[in-house]
């Protein structure tokens, strides 16, 4: 089984990047995949030898872009401050992998941006009610399209791949703040995630949909549901919503084609570097189906994090999109809030292999202990080899 592990540049560039990738092959692990765009984040890191916490207030390109691919696009990136204070790990790392002969990947976040969100407010995601969503940008919208393009475009050549995360709509709530005092199922869930942006209501006319009609009736349908949450299981919620708003089936179907377009653009612009593709939550609320993706990318990587049942049924559901399990990656967490001790990381591993998927990914090096770094050394020196 090969494992590969997500780093951040920080504690690439804190920890001494010799130290630290030599660290990481230690554990057995044969890939990192290092955050070369990267959303607002608070850490906690529990061994990083400069600092105890990691603030970035807003989302970044972690590598120095080639200023003249960007000179026609619309929306412009904002650098991480850790490019003048410490260096571009992406570049730094990427000798240093080759020595230690270790696969280098760009971690790259697509659609989780409040930096741009904040700046170019026109291209932020809208819900039902009007109201926009500043951490969200809309994949309909040319000019977040022809962003990611010139961000793909950048990267290629700099690292063995590149993973797009989230390439799609993202699931409501999202925000690092979010305040939730009523419980949000499925079918509230989708309906507080669907986009009516100017673009996606002209893609939605364009495909027969009354926008505007369909925007009221699903706001009442909202305020319904967050009133009287319903019993039924998430995919009867979602048929059942199907059923009462036809109109809604032929929404969900411009919101595929919006994001398999993206992603098939996306790999056209990073040229013969492969593209990963990760994608977070079901089709209906994302727009992102699997057997689509697979089709385009390289690999598909699907987190499967929290209990053993919960990591079999993913694990089954990604391998019902693919044809050949090898182009699967399964990622397990090692956060406590994830996986609770160390008898459920190794099921997980233990029911991973048993499915025949050779891959995994790691979440995350900064952020987990010491402790839960020695599993995974023990995990890939014994049964995982």
């Amino acid at each position: 089984m090969q494992a590969s592990m997500w780093v951040y540049p920080w504690d690439l560039l804190d920890g001494g990047m010799t130290q630290v990738l030599q660290e990481v092959a230690d554990l057995g692990v044969k890939a990192v995949h290092v955050a070369a765009s990267y959303h607002s984040v608070h850490a906690l890191l529990p061994h990083n030898p400069r600092r105890r916490t990691y603030l970035a207030e807003r989302g970044y390109l972690y590598f120095r872009p080639r200023r003249t691919l960007w000179q026609d696009s619309v929306l412009q990136p904002s650098l991480s401050p850790l490019l003048t204070e410490q260096g571009d790990a992406l570049e730094i790392a990427a000798p240093l992998c080759r020595d230690l002969d270790l696969k280098l990947t760009a971690w790259t976040v697509c659609l989780h941006n409040s930096d741009l969100g904040f700046r170019y407010p026109a291209v932020n995601v809208v819900n039902l009610r009007g109201e926009p969503y500043r951490y969200s940008v809309c994949p309909s919208h040319p000019d977040v399209r022809q962003y990611l393009a010139t961000l793909a475009r950048d990267l290629r050549d700099r690292a063995d791949a590149i993973e797009l995360e989230a390439p799609h709509w993202l699931p409501f709530p999202h925000h690092h703040h979010a305040k939730l005092g009523v419980r949000i199922r499925a079918a509230a869930q989708l309906l507080l995630t669907l986009c009516f942006c100017p673009h996606c209501v002209e893609r939605f006319v364009s495909a027969g949909i009354d926008p505007d009609h369909l925007a009221v009736q699903l706001a009442k349908r909202l305020d319904d549901l967050l009133a009287e949450p319903p019993s039924l299981s998430d995919d009867e919620q979602i048929e059942q919503l199907r059923i009462a708003e036809p109109d809604l089936c032929h929404m969900l179907a411009v919101r595929e084609e919006v994001v398999t377009t993206l992603v098939a653009d996306l790999v056209r612009s990073a040229g013969s570097t492969p593209v990963h593709v990760m994608p977070f939550g079901p089709v209906w609320l994302t727009g992102a189906h699997p057997a689509s993706l697979a089709e385009l990318a390289a690999r598909l990587t699907v987190l499967a994090y929290g209990p053993l049942q919960q990591v079999s049924a993913i694990i089954a559901s990604a391998q019902a999109h693919v044809v050949d399990s090898s182009q699967l990656v399964i990622g397990l967490s090692l956060l406590e809030s994830d996986t609770v001790d160390r008898a459920a990381f190794f099921a997980a591993l233990a029911a991973i292999q048993g499915a025949g998927v050779q891959q995994i990914g790691l979440y995350n090096y900064g952020l987990a202990s010491t402790e839960r770094l020695s599993w995974v050394r023990q995990a890939l020196a014994t049964s995982m080899n």
